[in-house]
């Protein structure tokens, strides 16, 4: 499936699969947004391991699938791994097994929605990861490891202003924003949907320029017959979209929800006192860092008065 828009990020992503060096690179941006496919249609066959974390799993779930993608490798001597220095390990042990058979291009190594697959900080996903970096990959010259994920606030805490191993050791970092105006004229024309250039930008009102769910409307309707089809028909594939789409992103969801809620109540954005007042959350750290999060994974922008919510089909 052809790549629409996207140009920047390919340059920096082809830049660092030719570079001399092993490359760090994460990527991240609010869901839906089209990080993974970036990723998978780009490199397509240059993937050497592939890994993605399970929403709402515990850690052992998160080992048997990782477990699965090392056994397609069909290697003797790797075991199952119970733990994550062990799963790295194994992973290790594959680039050697890849370089050993010939392949002298960089070990494109893509873990997706690594939030997930870490769970929580006590699982040691992150002491694992740093051993695999630190350790290991960062001393050799054919390893390109990209980080993906929808919750932008774990890759931003834990992974590009860490404060324990990880600390400054991406060689990029790359925010993945949604389409632009003239990108979701492409991506219609390539859909052969035939929308005019009014009917575009109304889509964007509504949609705020989020690959998937343009991807989700059908050539023969109309805007507003794809709006019902997709948004408010009884099954409709984004009918609980919003409560859905803040689950996957944050532990305590529903605070989040008030806060969108809250500023959707008026269209001219709110002061903090005003949300605090409308939301009916207390003003202190936590409302602070409930803004900072939505805010990074891009629901909400600030102004020097007032916070906005970005007019998107999942917080209407």
């Amino acid at each position: 499936m052809k790549i629409i828009g996207r140009t920047n990020e390919i340059e920096i992503l082809e830049y660092c699969y030719n570079s001399t060096r092993s490359e760090f690179v994460a990527i991240y941006g609010r869901r839906r947004v089209g990080k993974t496919f970036l990723i998978r249609e780009l490199f397509k066959d240059r993937i050497t391991f592939y890994a993605s974390g399970i929403l709402d799993e515990g850690i052992e779930s998160q080992l048997t699938q990782w477990n699965r993608e090392i056994a397609g490798f069909d290697y003797d001597e790797i075991k199952e791994a119970d733990n994550w220095l062990d799963a790295f390990i194994n992973l290790n042990t594959i680039i050697e097994k890849t370089s050993q058979s010939g392949n002298k291009h960089k070990k494109v190594i893509f873990l997706d929605e690594v939030s997930w697959l870490a769970v929580n900080k006590k699982t040691g996903f992150l002491a694992g990861l740093d051993y695999f970096w630190n350790r290991w990959a960062s001393g050799r010259d054919d390893i390109m490891l990209i980080i993906c994920g929808s919750a932008s606030t774990w890759i931003t805490d834990n992974i590009i202003n860490s404060k324990g191993g990880l600390h400054n050791r991406l060689t990029r970092q790359i925010l993945l924003n949604p389409f632009t105006l003239k990108e979701c004229e492409l991506f219609y024309q390539d859909r052969n949907i035939p929308f005019t250039r009014l009917q575009t930008a109304e889509a964007y009102m509504i949609f705020g320029g989020i690959p998937y769910y343009m991807n989700l409307f059908m050539p023969h309707l109309s805007l507003y017959q794809n709006v019902d089809a997709v948004y408010f028909n009884e099954g409709a594939e984004l009918r609980n979209e919003f409560e859905n789409l803040f689950r996957s992103l944050f532990s305590n969801s529903e605070t989040y929800m008030h806060v969108i809620n809250a500023l959707a109540s008026k269209g001219i954005g709110m002061t903090r006192t005003e949300i605090v007042a409308e939301s009916k959350l207390s003003d202190g750290g936590n409302l602070t860092r409930i803004l900072h999060n939505l805010i990074i994974c891009g629901f909400i922008q600030n102004t020097k008065r007032t916070v906005t919510r970005k007019k998107t089909v999942c917080t209407n």
